[in-house]
This record gives structure tokens, C-alpha cells and sequence, in this order.
């Protein structure tokens, strides 16, 4: 059963037109030389067909192609703006990359996936326009400051960027270090400086055009230098909890506040402020080298604000470290309570309208819920029937509208009979609904979803006439004609759950048989690939596979993740056994997140699955989620589930 919407951008392909090349042979006196090989290469249009929210501000656009690899092998090649922009570029273009520019300024982006041949025009038509929010950088500071050496010392210097939402973070690659005398100390392109003569030097970097300096003294020391203090020369930033966090360093100085390279030192960090009463994890001790002291394993177990680390060492003046922030740990929930007991929340998706829209499974009164990123959350029944189970829920671009399946039938919660009245409604972002098809008895709609064609497809999971049984059905949205496939598809498939696929293709699972199908948008059955047994949710991921979930629901039965390519080679990865996995989405971290009955298969609390494309998976125990089902990716970079038993609908942090 289908608890989401991916939002998929719509494709529409122009026809192929075939592109020759030719190989130019030239001759010289004595001989031929070796033909030279023609770049292979593909057109891409963009076109401008209806009227897209970009600023009038807008007057160029920069176009980038990356490779497989993420080389560039196009642009950045600017274009005024125009209605029909035409690219030549390498079919090893894997990503196209629009800026949409103010003068010089990004103000909106774009990325468009691709898969090209030789000779092959690809159009994209009204590509979208992501507000870009551009920090800029504002000054730079330099650490540490005015800081002494002694002839032949070394001291690596780092640049803190300030930008202009108040944020402050070291820079890396890209700046450039320079000193005012270098006879007195030069300084290496990754900020290590090398004291050479008595005097004084202005260090400097500079990072797009911003600089920062400080003074170096160098000075031949009167006494042998003596250990006498602490300094953190790399702050701890901001980062979330029981996740490693970014590295620290510490520097162990002498009396005249130079680096100490003598005699290692053993330094001990714990914490200074801890608001959130958190556990400080990691190697907290260790030795200095030549008078520095890297810290990279530490986590901290609780989110707060306000936290702060302490440099300690015996006989020493420790040091202490600026404050940062820790936000909530991965799966960690936030409940938001449905004000109707028994309400059932199921499908849920991301609106049209940046808030999140859900299906309420009760056959007592179903509704259709909306929750803001806030929390709140509005119930709509108007222009629905009673009783009713809604199930799965998408958003359509095409009319701003909300679409949904749902079976009318005797109350018999928290499931109607197989003999119940199929429909499938829309609903506007305004509450008011329209159950605009009617399907035959047991036609059991269940898995609904935009496709690639921009029209909204769902699955018929019985095997009952009329309808066509079980079968694929199509709808233009707005709604103006339906129809129905089933020629091609295995019989007594029980379909579950269907999503547009990255080739452009439908591709739904077939839960009886332990198949997924793909079928093309004019409803042929192109295959149906063999997967693991009972096949239920499916999602177009990140990576460009098909991921999907199994439910074995017997006692002891194997559940797992599959992700299956296009050209249906499956990887399986095994869930916890009789962990019982719901629902399936992209997260806002760029990983496959699951809903789970059971988080470890053997404790009746619930929780999520989190599987990265690369197969490293992570489950994650949350008892307030009590049976969660559906969930998505929401507008606010956090992750929406429903709580069918529960009766709530939870906000997790990816």
C-alpha cells in the first residue's frame, strides 16, 4: 500500500535525430597523419513554454555539465536569457547545471540529470528555479593571533571565514597565505610558517577577495623554552548529536607563547558549558606532537545550545574553546497529536502549498489532514464520502491540487472488505475534495503517484472485475480521462505501490509474485523483473536505482531493502527479521529512510531504517513513534511520518 508522493520533475523527450561525424585525415610531405577523433556529442534545449516564477531581475544564465565523475566537460558558458537556448555538449554529460544570474550574483539553480547518445536532442522545458540564499564572506580571521617563534620554529596558521549570516567556519582549500617579510618567516600554501630571523612579519590570507592578517614576532628565545599553556587553535563548529563532529586542535605554547616542540604533553578535553547534560564521547587524552594535539572522534550525545570544551594538561593554563551548537540526533522525533481519536493517519506526502498533506485511514470518517512544518495541523472532509478509508496521497504540479485512494464501504475498521467501492479523489490546498472516479467493487485502489508524464497513475490490487482487475490506471491532471492496463502484467500479481522510474518509465510492484513491473506512459508493459518475495512500497532514488521494500508478514519472515537497476539487477539488504517495513522515501540527507513496526524485529517499539545508496544502513529505536507508517521528505529538511495506531503525526530529524 502506497503511503507517499516522490516528487519527480516531469521529462518530456523531443524525437532522436541522428548526428553524424567524420574524421579529417590530413597529409604531410613523407606521410598521413593519425585521423583525429570526433568528440561525441549530444543537443540539449531548454526551453521557456509557461510562465515560471523567476525574477525579471534575471537576465543570464550559466550553463555546467559534469561527468560520471563529476568533472566538468562543459561551460561554465553563460547565455542571455531567452525563450529556446540551445547546448552542444559531450554524451559523457551525466548532470546539467543552470544558474540563473542578477548581474554576478546566483540568485536560483537547477540540476538536471542525464543519460545521452550520440546525435540526441534532449529538450527541458521550463526548468525549475531554486532560490538560492547566497552567503557572502565578510572578513577573515587569522589564528592564532600575534603569536611569537623562535628561529627554525614552525606554526600552522588557519583562516576562520566570517560570512554574512553571522556563521563562522575555518576555510580550507583555495587561500592564499603570503608573508610581509619572508626574510623574517616564509609560509607554505597550507598556512604552515617557517620562522627564519628576529623581526616581525604580517601574515596574511586572502580568500576571494577578502584578507585577513596578524603579527608574527620571531625572537630568539633567552631561556630554553618551558610548556606553559594551552590554545585552541581549531574551534569545534556546530554539528548534531552522537554524529562525529569536526576535528579540534589544540597547541601546546612555551613562555613566550610560541609553539612548544619540546617533550610531549599529554591534553585532556572535556566539557566547559554543558546545557543539554550531554556525554562527551571520543579519545579525550592524547599526547601532543611537536607541540599540537588533533582531536577527530568526538561526539556529543545530547542536542543543546550553548556548549563549550575545555584544553586541560597538569601545571599548564588550559584553554577554552568558543561556543557551539548541537542539533538533535538522526531519527530523532517530534509528535504532533491528531485532534480525532482512532483518526488512522496513513499516506502522507509534501504539498503543493510547502505544508504536509495526509490520508486518514479510519472507516468510521475519513479525512484528509494537513500539518504545517510548525505543527499544526487542519482536518477536511468536505466533498468526502462517509464511511471511508483513505489510503495513499500525492501532489500534482499541473493544478496545485492533492490526489488520493481511498475504498467506501460497511465500517469494519481498521480495514474495509475486499467487496468495498474503490475511489480516487482530489483535493484542492483550500480542503474542499472531489471523489472524481468511482471503481467497481474489490477494484482496491491502493498505490498512487505523479508520473513522468505529468498525469497521475495508482494501482488496482485486486484481481476483481470490472476495471480490469488488478491493473495500472492513468488520469490527466487536472482530470479529464482515465484508463486502464493490465494487458501484459503476470496474473494474480496483487499490485502494491507505483512511482515514475528514472528512465521515464512506471514502475510498480507485484507483491504476489515477487516481480516489479515497468510499463511506459502510454500503459505497455515493457517487463517485469524478478525481486525478493512480497515486494511493497517503491521510490525512484537518489542514485538512479529503484529502491524498494519487502514485508514478509509471517512470523520469522525475512524483510529487506532492495535496490534494483534499471536493467533489473537487484542488491538486497537485510532488515531486522519481523521488523515489518512500511513505507520507503528519499530523505533531505540524500538517504533512503524506512518506516519500521519494529526497529530491531524483536521489541514491539518502533522506529526507522536509514540505508545510504553505498548500503551502509543504521536502524534507529523511537518509542513515541507508535506503528509508523507512512513518510516522506518534507519542505523544512526534516523527515514526516504518519502514526497510524498512534494516532499522530511525527517531525524526525534526518
Amino acid at each position: 500500500m502506497r503511503k507517499l508522493l516522490i516528487l519527480t520533475i516531469a521529462m518530456l523527450c523531443a524525437a532522436l535525430c541522428a548526428c553524424s561525424s567524420t574524421e579529417i585525415s590530413p597529409t604531410i610531405a613523407g606521410g598521413n597523419l593519425s585521423p583525429i577523433p570526433q568528440v561525441q556529442t549530444a543537443e540539449i534545449v531548454i526551453r521557456s513554454v509557461l510562465a515560471r516564477v523567476i525574477p525579471a531581475s534575471v537576465t543570464r544564465l550559466r550553463f555546467t555539465a559534469t561527468d560520471e565523475a563529476g568533472n566538468v566537460v562543459f561551460g561554465p558558458e553563460l547565455r542571455d536569457k531567452a525563450a529556446v537556448i540551445t547546448l552542444i555538449v559531450p554524451i559523457t554529460t551525466r548532470k546539467l547545471t543552470i544558474e540563473y544570474l542578477e548581474g554576478d550574483k546566483v540568485v536560483g539553480l537547477f540540476n538536471q540529470a542525464l543519460d545521452l547518445t550520440a546525435g540526441e536532442s534532449f529538450t527541458i522545458n521550463d526548468p525549475d528555479f531554486v532560490d538560492v540564499n547566497v552567503v557572502t564572506l565578510q572578513s577573515i580571521t587569522v589564528n592564532p593571533s600575534d603569536p611569537s617563534l623562535a628561529p627554525g620554529s614552525l606554526l600552522s596558521f588557519t583562516a576562520i571565514g566570517n560570512f554574512s549570516d553571522a556563521t563562522s567556519n575555518q576555510l580550507g582549500a583555495g587561500v592564499v597565505w603570503t608573508s610581509s617579510a619572508p626574510a623574517v618567516a616564509t609560509i607554505d600554501a597550507n598556512g604552515q610558517a617557517t620562522a627564519l630571523a628576529d623581526g616581525t612579519t604580517t601574515i596574511t590570507a586572502t580568500f576571494q577577495g577578502v584578507s585577513g592578517q596578524t603579527t608574527l614576532t620571531v625572537a630568539t628565545p633567552a631561556v630554553n623554552p618551558v610548556a606553559t599553556s594551552l590554545v585552541i587553535t581549531q574551534q569545534p563548529v556546530n554539528s548534531q548529536a552522537t554524529v562525529p563532529m569536526g576535528q579540534v586542535v589544540v597547541e601546546v605554547r612555551d613562555q613566550n607563547n610560541a609553539l612548544f616542540t619540546g617533550a610531549s604533553v599529554p591534553v585532556t578535553l572535556a566539557f566547559g558549558a554543558n546545557p543539554g547534560g550531554a556525554v562527551l564521547g571520543g579519545t579525550l587524552t592524547r599526547d601532543s606532537v611537536n607541540g599540537t594535539v588533533s582531536f577527530d572522534d568526538l561526539t556529543v550525545s545530547a542536542a543543546g545550545t550553548g556548549y563549550t570544551l575545555a584544553a586541560s594538561s597538569p601545571n599548564l593554563t588550559g584553554a577554552t574553546s568558543n561556543a557551539f551548537d548541537v542539533r538533535p540526533a538522526p531519527g530523532t522525533a517530534t509528535l504532533f497529536a491528531l485532534p480525532n481519536a482512532g483518526s488512522l493517519p496513513a499516506g502522507i506526502c509534501a504539498g503543493p502549498d510547502g505544508n504536509l498533506w495526509f490520508t486518514e485511514a479510519s472507516a468510521i470518517a475519513g479525512r484528509i489532514g494537513r500539518i504545517t512544518p510548525a505543527g499544526v495541523i487542519t482536518e477536511f472532509n468536505t466533498g468526502l464520502s462517509s464511511p471511508i478509508q483513505l489510503l495513499g496521497i500525492c501532489s500534482s504540479p499541473a493544478d496545485g491540487s492533492l490526489y488520493f485512494t481511498e475504498r467506501n464501504g460497511p465500517p469494519s475498521p481498521p480495514f474495509l472488505p475486499a467487496g468495498s467501492l474503490g475511489r480516487v479523489g482530489v483535493m484542492t490546498t483550500a480542503g474542499v475534495g472531489n471523489e472524481f472516479i468511482t471503481l467497481g467493487a474489490g477494484s482496491l485502489p491502493a498505490g498512487i503517484a505523479l508520473g513522468s508524464d505529468g498525469n497521475i497513475w495508482w494501482t488496482l490490487s485486486s484481481n476483481q472485475a470490472p476495471n480490469d482487475g488488478s491493473a495500472i490506471a492513468r488520469n490527466d491532471a487536472p482530470p479529464t480521462a482515465t484508463a486502464f492496463f493490465s494487458t501484459g502484467i503476470t496474473a494474480g500479481p496483487t499490485l502494491s505501490d507505483i512511482c515514475a522510474g528514472p528512465d521515464g518509465n512506471m514502475w510498480f510492484t507485484e507483491n504476489a509474485l515477487a516481480q516489479v513491473g515497468r510499463m511506459d506512459t502510454s500503459g505497455v508493459v515493457i517487463n517485469e523483473l524478478p525481486c525478493g518475495p512480497f515486494p511493497t512500497t517503491i521510490v525512484s532514488g537518489p542514485d538512479g536505482r529503484l529502491w524498494l521494500i519487502r514485508d514478509d508478514l509471517a512470523i520469522g519472515g525475512v524483510d529487506a531493502i532492495e535496490a534494483m537497476t534499471t536493467t533489473g539487477t537487484v542488491t538486497t539488504f537485510l532488515l531486522p527479521v519481523d521488523s515489518n517495513p512500511q513505507d520507503i522515501c528519499v530523505g533531505p540527507d540524500g538517504n533512503l529512510w524506512v518506516t519500521l513496526t519494529s526497529f530491531d524485529g524483536v521489541s514491539t517499539t518502533s522506529g526507522l531504517a536509514r540505508i545510504t545508496t553505498g548500503g551502509v544502513m543504521t536502524t534507529f529505536q523511537e518509542p513515541t513513534m507508535v506503528n509508523p507508517v507512512g513518510i516522506c521528505s518534507g519542505p523544512d529538511g526534516n523527515l514526516w511520518v504518519t502514526c497510524a495506531i498512534g494516532n499522530a503525526i511525527a517531525r524526525v530529524v534526518p
